[in-house]
């Protein structure tokens, strides 16, 4: 379907000419006609994004072709490496606690370096991730992605700040005993779906299921450590969110 608008005439202060532009718009393209006594000067044509027809609105198009980009989802990655910048340099020891592997048999190590570098490949693909044009996908996806960076910040701002060798109960460790990895799996989840591209999904969910046996290690630490407390810290808090 193509509408057509022409705008009044307009007269010039020389010689009486007359000057109209006429507008073409379709679902694809828009163009804009400049003319002067009926005899065309100008005309100017745009594309229309995809994103912005209503099939697009309401399809789902999943994005399996990698073209590298500056304004790809690498962005979203940003903050990410910035907080992990950020506590490399300035807070040493807060690192070294979450790197903490003592107590760890060699399953339990492997397991938790593979977790630990898992997301590495998937930030790297995103230089080469464009956005997804389905609309619901990035409105979904930008949505789960900011909630997963602010409990992320929330949950490294508790983690940093609390006494060294106690159990950390408090702020977002009211509602999950591993805040920081549920706020990592928002974070890639959203970023999966602003993109839409299966080799990400591929990979969130094999670091998914590295972090959980990473998650069954740490927990067996702190049962060791914190022995009847984390027990019934662990009855009353889930492990990821809600009855999970």
């Amino acid at each position: 379907m193509t509408a057509r608008l022409s705008g009044p005439g307009i007269t010039s202060g020389c010689g009486g000419c007359r000057s109209c532009f006429t507008v073409q718009f379709s679902s694809t393209s828009l163009v804009v006609v400049l003319s002067t006594n009926s005899v065309p000067l100008l005309s100017v044509s745009v594309a229309v994004p995809r994103f912005a027809t209503r099939q697009t609105m309401t399809s789902v198009h999943l994005n399996d072709k990698l073209s590298f980009g500056l304004l790809n989802a690498w962005l979203l990655c940003v903050p990410l490496i910035l907080l992990s910048i950020f506590i490399a340099i300035f807070r040493k020891g807060v690192a070294k606690r979450m790197s903490n592997m003592t107590g760890y048999d060699v399953r339990q190590k492997f397991f938790t370096v593979a977790a630990s570098l898992a997301p590495y490949p998937f930030m790297v693909l995103t230089f080469w991730t464009p956005f997804t044009p389905t609309i619901p996908l990035l409105v979904s996806g930008i949505a789960i992605y900011t909630i997963g960076v602010a409990a992320l910040f929330i949950t490294t701002y508790t983690f940093a700040n609390a006494a060294t060798n106690q159990l950390i109960v408090k702020g977002p460790y009211r509602l999950s005993r591993n805040p920081l990895y549920v706020s990592a799996a928002l974070v890639f989840v959203g970023i999966c779906l602003v993109t839409a591209n299966p080799i990400l999904f591929a990979i969130v969910i094999v670091l998914l299921i590295l972090q959980h046996f990473m998650i069954l290690a740490e927990e067996h630490i702190c049962q060791m450590k914190y022995g009847t407390r984390y027990v019934e810290y662990s009855k009353t808090v889930p492990r990821y969110l809600a009855f999970i």
